[in-house]
């Protein structure tokens, strides 16, 4: 009887918070953001391109792994929302043969993190590269920055999300181009 009322429960507090409206955004970076915050790929550091034992749909992709470094240059510390299992949600390529590494995960929930005035946090994932070879030589990789302000911030990252809706463009912050190793 428990099970059944948490998950009438589950569902009815679900159901409320997908029909949360797209246009509620809050995350507008300002121009001094963009400055103030910076991302960058180290060149020297993409790993040569490997084959792979992943598939999805029908296509076998070859990868590399990058580093992406977020840089804080503000005095202030930098708050902003991820999600604590699918962390790399946030990033994507400017190339679309170029798809970012993404996995399945349990406990996933939006999380607020931080980046101290003057530092940096550098993530490490897989780029799964497809199409023809030349198709994927160059990209940028960009982060959808989703400063953190306030905890309904949290509500309207999830539901952008879980929806799959496309977070807004004013928040997208793009490294210069790289080039895969061949």
């Amino acid at each position: 009887m428990r099970n059944l009322f948490l998950t009438i429960l589950f569902l009815v507090a679900i159901s409320a918070f997908c029909q949360m409206p797209a246009q509620k955004t809050t995350f507008n970076l300002t121009d001094l953001d963009k400055k103030n915050f910076i991302l960058s790929v180290d060149q020297n550091k993409i790993t040569k391109p490997r084959d792979t034992t992943v598939f999805w749909g029908d296509k076998k992709y070859r990868y590399v792994v990058v580093q992406v470094k977020l840089s804080n240059l503000s005095g202030d510390t930098l708050k902003y929302l991820n999600m604590t299992c699918s962390t790399y949600d946030i990033f994507t390529s400017s190339n679309k043969a170029i798809l970012i590494g993404r996995w399945p995960c349990e406990h996933n929930i939006p999380s607020v993190y931080k980046i101290g005035p003057h530092k940096s946090y550098v993530y490490k994932f897989p780029l799964f590269l497809s199409g023809r070879p030349h198709d994927n030589d160059k990209t940028k990789i960009g982060v959808y920055l989703c400063k953190h302000s306030k905890i309904e911030d949290n509500e309207t990252f999830a539901y952008y999300l879980f929806s799959r809706q496309q977070l807004p463009e004013n928040i997208l912050i793009w490294s210069k181009e790289v080039t895969k190793p061949k």
